[in-house]
């Protein structure tokens, strides 16, 4: 399925073979629930950072792009296909790991079916792949943090006085700018 996506936009866009395409390219891998035990130095928390001073939180986008690395080394161990084609044709490839329901379906011994109870819901990381794109070419209107803009909170720039440079979806703001894009 990756190899044809890949085959439609070379063709629509007129891309040739050999020339990478300066678009970026997520790749989500669902399922997290069933093998998060690949990567067991993967924690289970959201993905976000708290503002120091300030009632908002941004993507930690290091946090994301060090699950990226390790769910992108794990997939080269079992489809070095995948990972190929995608890192063969997109210039920024990142690999999110998902999970819709965060639990396995259960046998109901009641009715003999498979299913899962709601109050066992805990999806993963379902947003991020969403979030993240808009955060890194969404022109501004998702917050994220970075290793050089911010340390979980540490950095001084980042407090209530000037909270509203690092504002989250509604005022289309970044944390590593000053202002919104285009108006620093």
């Amino acid at each position: 399925m990756v190899k044809q996506s890949i085959q439609r936009v070379r063709r629509h866009t007129g891309l040739r073979e050999d020339q990478l395409h300066q678009r970026p390219m997520i790749i989500v891998v669902t399922k997290w629930d069933s093998w998060r035990s690949l990567l067991p130095d993967v924690a289970d928390e959201p993905p976000f950072v708290e503002i120091a001073n300030a009632s908002i939180k941004v993507l930690d986008g290091h946090r994301i792009e060090n699950v990226s690395k390790q769910v992108g080394d794990m997939l080269r161990e079992y489809t070095t296909e995948i990972v190929a084609a995608a890192e063969g044709f997109a210039s920024s490839v990142s690999f999110l790991p998902v999970s819709a329901t965060g639990h396995s379906p259960e046998l109901d011994p009641s009715t003999g079916s498979f299913g899962i109870r709601p109050r066992d819901l805990s999806p993963y990381w379902v947003e991020v792949p969403m979030l993240y794109s808009l955060s890194r070419w969404g022109s501004g209107m998702i917050g994220m943090s970075s290793a050089a803009a911010l340390h979980r909170s540490a950095n001084p720039k980042l407090t209530k006085g000037n909270a509203a440079r690092t504002a989250v979806a509604t005022r289309g703001y970044r944390t590593d700018q000053a202002g919104p894009r285009g108006q620093e």
